[in-house]
């Protein structure tokens, strides 16, 4: 790995996610037409930034759908 590549995988996700202009959780929600998570949902990163909870990069949403999903 080079030495200017940062070392955190959610680092790298992040770099990712803007390098490729992939689509917030939520637009892929939409897109696929299911019902994106709610705001109450979302409120760990409300804390940190609104934009982020408006637009929570793909990978981020996607760890956060599954840990709010009821599988039991």
């Amino acid at each position: 790995m080079p030495a200017d590549t940062p070392s955190s995988l959610a680092q790298r996700n992040l770099l990712r996610h803007l390098t490729f202009s992939l689509p917030s959780g939520q637009a892929v929600s939409r897109a696929l037409r299911i019902q994106p998570l709610t705001p109450e949902e979302l409120a760990d990163v409300t804390e940190i930034s609104s934009v982020l909870a408006r637009r929570r990069p793909l990978w981020f949403y996607i760890l956060r759908e599954a840990d709010s999903a009821s599988w039991w």
